[in-house]
């Protein structure tokens, strides 16, 4: 049996931004630039689902763990 990973830092799109919630619709692309360790990005993903998300972050500090967890 796998263990979830928490995310070191914890932020939600509708907590941080909510002022993007109304630009994402279902089936658009997205790209987060500077996504940090993901947790906004995948709140976006599961709002314009079956749409695409990409986060980058020159931080492979942040992807790395992002990807742990995610």
């Amino acid at each position: 049996m796998s263990q979830t990973k928490e995310p070191p830092h914890y932020r939600t799109l509708a907590t941080d931004i909510p002022e993007l919630m109304p630009f994402l619709k279902p089936g658009i692309k997205v790209l987060d630039v500077g996504c940090g360790y993901g947790t906004i990005t995948l709140g976006v993903a599961e709002v314009v689902a079956p749409g695409d998300v990409v986060g980058l972050d020159p931080g492979t500090k942040y992807i790395d763990e992002a990807r742990e967890w995610a």
